[in-house]
């Protein structure tokens, strides 16, 4: 019953299967281990009334192992579901959430040379704890944005040509700097859509800054 459960719930949240089946080892695991350590003393119980350690023991095991199941199944059952309602009312947004990509408040920060404004007001997804990096491509289903979803924090900032002829192409680079400063700074883990191996343009300096700063990135 509890690993139909769980592997109902890795298929139909793919992105967390990873942490249900872990969560499905540790809790069976432990129960495990406390349903034994149970049976080792019913049979030092035995042994100490004369019938043997043994016998105890096996009698313990083989009166008990059904009805251990099946509470353990249920509790793990509630808890499963009360963790994937909460995934779910967490990722329940159909678009991704930015702060703001109001072109106006983008030029006038340009032009103002506020490259920590420019960084917020391309960051989506801020409430996450995990940030995404990587490649934007044609920025289609194969590009960093498409990976990132509602589940990760990333940048992507409007009118970049127009923000590239009033700060310089040359520093450009300080946006993306001053977002990933702005992340580090509230403590978030950092993940890799493309292979950071053959990282080129922005996406090697994003790595690279992180290295320096003594952070590592997740590949996915």
């Amino acid at each position: 019953m509890a690993t139909i459960a769980t592997i109902a719930a890795a298929i139909a949240f793919p992105i967390s299967a990873p942490e249900i089946w872990a969560e499905y080892a540790i809790f069976f695991g432990l129960s495990a281990v406390t349903f034994g350590i149970a049976g080792l003393l019913a049979g030092y119980q035995s042994s100490q009334q004369g019938y043997g350690f043994w016998n105890g023991f096996v009698n313990y095991i083989r009166n008990n192992w059904a009805q251990e199941v099946a509470i353990t199944s249920v509790i793990y059952i509630v808890n499963l579901g009360i963790n994937i309602l909460r995934y779910s009312v967490a990722n329940a947004a159909v678009t991704p959430k930015i702060v703001t990509n109001n072109k106006s408040a983008v030029i006038e920060a340009a032009k103002n040379g506020d490259y920590e404004a420019l960084a917020r007001l391309g960051t989506h997804n801020p409430e996450s704890s995990k940030v995404m990096l990587g490649k934007f491509e044609d920025g289609g289903a194969t590009s960093y944005i498409a990976r990132a979803g509602n589940e990760f924090t990333y940048f992507s900032l409007p009118e970049w040509d127009a923000i590239s002829q009033i700060v310089g192409k040359d520093n450009m680079w300080l946006i993306n700097k001053a977002f990933l400063n702005q992340q580090i700074a509230l403590g978030k883990t950092f993940y890799a859509s493309h292979s950071i191996v053959n990282a080129t343009g922005y996406f090697f300096y994003e790595i690279n800054h992180l290295f320096e700063n003594g952070l590592g990135i997740i590949q996915l």
